[in-house]
């Protein structure tokens, strides 16, 4: 869900119900019934539009799955430009890392949030912050490449890091 301020995971502990919230909004869903004739559909190129469905805002509480009637999403995409902006703003040193060590600089925007995955989608990081310099300690994790997710103040950002 792009209208998320949290980025961070819900937690998932051993004899608790699952809670997974996010403001009644933890995921959000066109929910669309299939026809035989094909007359109901849903927009994947633009992710924004659909016939014969509605939005819905799903959410687990205390272990129990709701929704509530939702609104289509309202994540407006970058520009290029926007892109450019970001991606000046940012600086990765070094990368590759021999050790796993990233320092991350922004310029004229702050940190909000870091989320590292590995190739196969697993969230191996995450930390939610307010600064402009940070330290990423990736020292604990096996060589190889990473995908770097970056919340900023001016937007959001991508990298491939890698750890030799």
């Amino acid at each position: 869900n792009c209208e998320s301020t949290d980025p961070g995971p819900e937690v998932c502990q051993s004899n608790t119900p699952l809670h997974w919230m996010r403001n009644s909004r933890a995921l959000k869903v066109y929910k669309v019934a299939g026809t035989e004739e094909g007359s109901n559909y849903f927009q994947t190129d633009t992710w924004e539009s659909g016939s014969g469905g509605s939005w819905e805002d799903w959410f687990v509480n205390q272990g129990q799955f709701d929704f509530i009637l939702g609104n289509s999403l309202s994540c407006a995409p970058l520009s290029i430009d926007s892109i450019n902006e970001i991606t000046n703003d940012i600086s990765f040193f070094p990368n590759p890392s021999p050790d796993g060590i990233f320092l991350i600089s922004l310029e004229n925007s702050s940190l909000e949030s870091i989320r590292v995955l590995d190739l196969t989608g697993r969230t191996v990081f995450l930390d939610t912050i307010q600064t402009s310099q940070y330290h990423l300690d990736l020292s604990n994790q096996k060589t190889g490449f990473y995908l770097l997710h970056i919340n900023t103040t001016a937007g959001r950002f991508i990298k491939t890091i890698m750890i030799q």
